[in-house]
């Protein structure tokens, strides 16, 4: 028989939203477009859940810098534009926060 009593457990958190026990994603895929001023990154998201971009001008840097607040949204894509300013490079990551 089942040894949990019949309950499911969540493994994926997703307050405000319906309940899901899917595993949440491992890696997703971030595209990005510029233009001679600006910087847009995409990826696809799941509603409910919040992501935050950071960037490095340097891989050697040892810390990574928030770009922008906490991300939470409601659409499949997540886009996030930015102004480059004067940086001529930039390395970014996504993480899903929760």
């Amino acid at each position: 028989g089942s040894t949990n009593g019949g309950y499911r457990f969540m493994t994926n958190f997703t307050p405000r939203t319906a309940n899901s026990t899917a595993p949440a994603p491992t890696g997703f895929p971030i595209s990005a477009t510029s233009t001679s001023s600006t910087l847009t990154l995409a990826w696809p998201s799941l509603p409910g859940r919040t992501y935050r971009v950071e960037f490095k001008t340097a891989l050697e840097d040892s810390t990574w810098t928030q770009l922008s607040g906490d991300l939470t949204t409601s659409n499949p894509i997540l886009r996030l534009t930015n102004d480059t300013g004067i940086a001529t490079q930039r390395f970014f990551r996504v993480l899903l926060v929760r």
